[in-house]
């Protein structure tokens, strides 16, 4: 689980790698494929191990707020971007999105790695200990 949810993510940094650096339009087009095939293949994967580890009174409230803040990042961020691109241009815009978002999604990768690592020893341990 651990390791398919930061592959997932690393496909994704790269695609965004390879969006932002593109050199003709179809290789923009397959970096932002990829950056939709990441968000599409995160949301069931990190839903299905949220809903394996919380409490069912947690788990809408989890959700909905992990919901509501990847909306008010687009809200937020969206025209933000726009206006830098309107203002400068699409290439320096997406140079800040890449150096923005690039080294914020290697820290989350790296977070996920270590809290999913945590949470997988904690079950492993919790299953030894209930087969004693």
């Amino acid at each position: 689980e651990r390791t398919t949810i930061v592959s997932v993510a690393l496909f994704g940094l790269a695609s965004l790698l390879v969006m932002v650096n593109a050199w003709e339009g179809s290789v923009l087009v397959a970096g932002l494929l990829g950056i939709y095939l990441m968000k599409g293949l995160f949301t069931p994967l990190i839903e299905t191990s949220l809903n394996r580890r919380l409490a069912s009174e947690q788990r809408a409230s989890v959700l909905s707020m992990a919901s509501m803040g990847n909306n008010l990042l687009g809200i937020v961020l969206g025209p933000l971007f726009g206006y830098l691109a309107d203002a400068s241009s699409l290439s320096v815009s997406l140079f800040i999105f890449q150096w923005t978002f690039g080294p914020l999604l290697a820290i989350g990768i790296l977070w996920v790695w270590d809290a999913l690592g945590r949470a997988i020893q904690q079950e492993t341990t919790s299953r030894r200990e209930q087969s004693r």
